[in-house]
């Protein structure tokens, strides 16, 4: 439990921009998650300390270092998540096409994963790709179904919450 509530202020850190206590808490956290064996929590707090990187190449590079913890977890949102991370670094390091590829790997596994959340943020990231490769049809297109599946999940919840779930 002490380990899950550091990866949750570890992104808390990052969000504030304290990048090096992010980091610290997320290696104390790896530490727990590999000790215990929990393959899909090692994954995840493997690629949290990926993303941290922020220069494109240096991510690429990081998350080919953690692609074993990604190899060794079976979940589709989490391979879903790992494949996204790989796109937005190659679309960063002016790999276009490469990111193209991973954003579709994304997208597939997100839809089998049945997350819709991370549905349209795989195709948000699409529209991005696309409209880097100059396909402004497809971008848009993307761009539509991810509005899309943020409008299905805001209509779930109640009207006087939304303005906040937009926010």
């Amino acid at each position: 439990l002490e380990a899950s509530a550091e990866t949750v202020l570890a992104e808390v850190l990052a969000v504030r921009g304290d990048d090096g206590g992010a980091r610290r808490l997320l290696e104390q956290a790896l530490a727990t998650f590999t000790a215990e064996g929990a393959t899909r929590e090692v994954a995840e707090t493997t690629l949290q300390l990926a993303e941290l990187t922020r220069d494109g190449a240096a991510r690429l590079a990081a998350l080919a270092e953690g692609s074993a913890a990604e190899g060794a977890c079976k979940a589709e949102d989490i391979r879903a998540r790992w494949a996204l991370a790989r796109s937005r670094a190659q679309l960063q390091a002016g790999q276009a096409p490469a990111a193209l590829a991973s954003a579709e790997e994304a997208a597939r596994l997100a839809q089998d994963a049945d997350q819709l959340a991370l549905r349209a943020q795989v195709d948000g990231h699409l529209a991005q790709v696309y409209e880097e490769l100059g396909s402004d049809f497809l971008a848009e297109r993307h761009r539509e179904q991810g509005r899309h599946s943020w409008e299905r999940i805001a209509a779930t919840v109640p009207l006087h919450l939304r303005d906040t779930f937009f926010a």
